[in-house]
């Protein structure tokens, strides 16, 4: 039996095929996730650009795989505050501010002034910080009100990878922790900041355990990516989680520094403990993707990323000069 793991990451949006049964990658698939800059201070992610990353990133796999109709499921890794806004009938109303994206910090003041970072933090396990999904919501509304009067759902990147593979309305505990707007006590939106902020529940997708089985892929997507028309779509979670599961965190207690293009440093618990000690450090605590587990990180928004601009500084934007620095660089 294999499996398909798609992580769509900021600098670059994977695929890997495991095969279950030997716990080997039988395959690997990658393509560059495309940025946008419409002002010199702002980051955006086109939606039609990102699913052609995703579609590419798959293609590759396939093209790989020698045995494709031994292909059983797939799931999704993702950045983890970007998302898109939609209208009823399901049409990209803006591109996805990119998550390290500054234009939002009017909006995480506003939490701070009107309910207290304390209170994000306990709810949530959340500091009041621009980059959260419901920081771009608040955005929209402020900046672009004819947008925001027609958006009727809220996609995170992993959510709008799972609704184009399989028309599913579903996202996991750790990506919906991730807009600031989910409740760790109750593993479920907060009825409370919802109201705080006067956006409607329904507008943000159900939350699911990890690894949940959403049902199969739709028939033309197969097509699309080389995919067998019964492989199921499963709910995947936050990169760098699903990062550290890999490694082999998966109990309380253990640690892993996790360098993409933002630094975390992340520790499990079997509990969620939102501390004043740990908000007052500049830690977040959430649902971590293992059932009754939870993370507590610090992050570093620009490490990674770093090297990417340094690449690109002193050789030029091609991603083809930038992947063969690192190649060396690992010899």
């Amino acid at each position: 039996m294999y499996l398909v793991g798609v992580d769509v990451g900021t600098t670059n949006t994977k695929a890997v095929l495991f095969d279950v049964d030997t716990g080997r990658v039988r395959a690997i698939g990658s393509s560059r996730t495309i940025t946008r800059h419409p002002r010199m201070d702002w980051s955006e992610f086109d939606a039609d650009e990102l699913w052609q990353t995703v579609r590419e990133s798959i293609r590759a796999v396939i093209q790989q795989c020698d045995q494709p109709e031994r292909i059983r499921a797939i799931s999704v890794a993702s950045m983890g505050e970007s998302g898109f806004p939609l209208d009823a009938q399901g049409s990209i109303l803006y591109p996805a501010i990119a998550w390290h994206d500054q234009r939002t910090t009017t909006e995480a003041q506003w939490w701070e002034e009107t309910l207290g970072a304390e209170r994000v933090f306990e709810i949530t396990g959340q500091l009041p910080l621009p980059i959260f999904g419901v920081n771009k919501l608040l955005w929209l509304r402020s900046n672009i009100p004819q947008i925001f009067e027609r958006i009727r759902r809220w996609l995170s990147i992993e959510d709008f990878v799972l609704w184009k593979l399989g028309g599913y309305f579903a996202t996991d505990y750790s990506i919906a922790s991730r807009t600031m707007l989910f409740d760790q006590h109750t593993l479920d939106w907060s009825p409370s900041l919802l109201q705080h902020c006067d956006l409607p529940a329904d507008w943000f997708p159900a939350a699911l355990p990890s690894g949940t089985s959403l049902g199969p892929i739709r028939k033309e997507i197969a097509a699309e990516t080389g995919l067998p028309e019964h492989t199921l779509i499963c709910t995947g979670g936050h990169d760098h989680l699903c990062g550290a599961l890999a490694a082999g965190v998966t109990h309380s207690g253990q640690l892993l520094e996790s360098m993409g293009t933002a630094s975390v440093l992340l520790a499990l618990s079997d509990t969620f403990q939102p501390s004043s000690e740990l908000s007052a450090a500049g830690c977040m605590s959430y649902a971590f993707v293992i059932p009754h587990t939870y993370v507590t990180i610090g992050m570093l928004n620009f490490a990674g990323g770093a090297l990417e601009w340094i690449v690109k500084l002193l050789y030029g934007q091609g991603g083809d000069v930038s992947d063969a620095v690192y190649a060396q660089a690992l010899r």
